[in-house]
């Protein structure tokens, strides 16, 4: 049977279990089922790259969803993907799987999008022209936070935030998206743990129309 793949922590526990279904009928692949695969987090990177090498190897397995581990998946795997799109290069995370022709793996970073797509319809098209002293403050700087950030920086000119600010305990990380994101002033990175003002204090004087 076709199978397509989940990749998270605690797959069974997921709405994405119950939408699959409804999905592959919409799409009219009623015969592919999704295969969930359980990994916690912090898990040795030889594992998740032989998950990945599973998926390679079997035909039948037509791709994969990532979510906890995409960062991992493209620090411990991504020599073993034939093509990568631009926002997986970008922000260096792999969180969708898919095959060419040939059973090559093709690795995406769809959280730009998708963030970029729940901001506008939240937002409207228009936000950050029609309230042009907002600001932005984004919780955490792993995955989906890098890659909101990316969409708020580089929306269309004109429309995009006065001011971003991102709070995030990992040094490690807050290293990597200071470096992804350096040719900018309008990022502002904290240490949430060290920094002088709590989120709570940053919310506070955020100006109206502000998305967090």
């Amino acid at each position: 049977m076709k199978q397509f793949w989940f990749i998270g922590v605690t797959t069974g526990q997921s709405m994405i279990m119950r939408l699959f279904p409804i999905w592959a009928e919409v799409l009219g692949i009623q015969g592919t089922r999704m295969h969930g695969v359980d990994l916690p987090p912090g898990v040795e990177g030889q594992k998740i790259r032989e998950t990945v090498q599973e998926l390679r190897a079997n035909s039948d397995d037509l791709g994969a969803l990532v979510t906890t581990h995409k960062l991992a998946v493209w620090e411990e795997a991504s020599d073993l993907f034939a093509k990568v799109d631009e926002h997986a290069t970008r922000l260096q995370e792999i969180s969708c799987i898919s095959k060419d022709k040939y059973g090559k793996l093709i690795g995406h970073a769809k959280d730009p999008i998708t963030s970029g797509k729940a901001m506008e319809s939240i937002m409207g098209k228009d936000h950050w022209q029609a309230h042009p002293k907002a600001e932005a403050m984004v919780l955490g700087c792993g995955g989906a936070g890098t890659a909101i950030i990316e969409q708020l920086l580089y929306g269309e000119e004109g429309n995009v935030p006065q001011k971003i600010t991102g709070l995030e305990h990992n040094r490690g990380r807050l290293k990597k998206v200071r470096n992804d994101f350096s040719n900018t002033k309008k990022l502002i990175l904290e240490e949430s743990e060290r920094s002088g003002e709590t989120a709570a204090g940053i919310m506070t004087r955020l100006p109206p129309n502000s998305l967090i």
